[in-house]
């Protein structure tokens, strides 16, 4: 099958990535029954009607809370794994793909009711960083970049580059692998992607998803996916996804989730010392921890651009004259389970981030 390892990481990223922020709230859409009027099954994938074109959905989730002052937000995400950075030529794909889709309005052709209105984003994930010309354009653009290079991720990242190897090596070298059309690439992929969200359990649906429809009950391709899912969830049970004083999206990795969430319940809104140290990716790595006592651990990787962008858009409400308040930022995190939606404010003053950056 004609289908790089390249590639394939990329895909294994996409879906993982997917199961990383789904208690953010995003539900991943995945059928044409869940929006007729937005969405369309076709032989590649699950399309998004645009104003000017369709635009292909590979990995398309929707916000189960409804923001103030804004229509549903819908998130694209992309994942890329490979050995250079993410270029300039992703973001101005996403930057086309989002203005096509929130210019997108009009009303029914039986009726003037107006379409359901939705307000798209994109985040674009990278096993290995972005450009300085990337990463300027998605910051004009308000594209989400989320950098996987640090220490973080490295077991994510080498479990996913080990599973895409044993994987292509199996569909090269079995029967299932001898087609090379197109229609039978895409089948493939789709039954991956399908079989991975039953594992991490972000398929939304209403039908199961059925079995590897190329392989079989035991084909070690479908093994070997059940073992990448299982590594990745025991440790990556949860990470934390953040908003800045900015319109980014920011993942947070915990040295241990319970522990941040027991001080969450019992802080929801608490003050955060931050230091920041510059990694050899040419980007910024925060770590962060609770003022007073050290009860947790966060850390997040991004780029300088970005890093420096949030150091300078703190809260523009000015402390009144006779206050004796620091002017603070804040990380926001938002996370939704079954049980309920909790709102989690991390506040900082950028004066009192600590260093040196090495």
């Amino acid at each position: 099958m004609k289908i790089a390892v390249e590639s394939l990481k990329g895909y294994l990223l996409e879906e993982a990535a997917a199961y990383l922020i789904k208690n953010t709230g995003f539900d991943l859409l995945v059928e044409e029954e869940q929006d007729p009027s937005s969405l369309r099954n076709t032989g590649t994938g699950l399309h998004v009607r645009g104003l000017g074109v369709e635009h292909q959905a590979d990995v398309l989730g929707q916000l189960q809370w409804m923001p103030a002052f804004t229509y549903p937000v819908r998130l694209f995400l992309e994942a890329e794994f490979r050995s250079g950075k993410t270029s300039i030529k992703t973001i101005r794909s996403a930057v086309a793909t989002i203005s096509d889709l929130n210019q997108r309005y009009m009303t029914t052709a039986d009726s003037n009711t107006p379409l359901k209105r939705c307000t798209y984003n994109y985040a674009v994930f990278s096993a290995s960083g972005f450009s300085r010309s990337a990463v300027e354009m998605a910051l004009a653009h308000q594209i989400s970049l989320v950098d996987l290079s640090s220490g973080s991720f490295r077991a994510l990242l080498s479990e996913i580059a080990s599973a895409a190897e044993d994987i292509h090596r199996f569909a090269s070298g079995s029967s299932e692998g001898e087609g090379s059309s197109s229609e039978h690439r895409y089948v493939f992929i789709q039954s991956l992607r399908k079989y991975l969200r039953h594992e991490f359990g972000t398929w939304t649906g209403e039908k199961r998803p059925e079995p590897l429809s190329l392989l079989e009950e035991e084909d070690p391709v479908q093994n070997r996916l059940k073992q990448m899912s299982d590594v990745i969830r025991k440790e990556y049970g949860e990470v934390f996804a953040a908003v800045p004083n900015a319109p980014f999206l920011l993942i947070l990795k915990a040295e241990n989730a319970e522990d941040f969430r027991n001080y969450a319940s019992a802080y929801p809104t608490h003050r955060v010392k931050i230091r920041s140290v510059r990694s050899g990716n040419e980007g910024k790595l925060w770590e962060i921890t609770p003022e007073k006592v050290e009860n947790y651990h966060l850390s997040v990787l991004m780029p300088e651009q970005l890093h420096d962008l949030i150091m300078n858009s703190g809260s523009s409400v000015k402390p009144s004259w006779n206050s004796q308040k620091p002017l603070l930022s804040c990380l926001t995190v938002y996370r939704h389970t079954p049980e309920k939606d909790e709102i989690i404010r991390l506040e900082y003053n950028p004066d009192e981030i600590e260093g040196p950056l090495l």
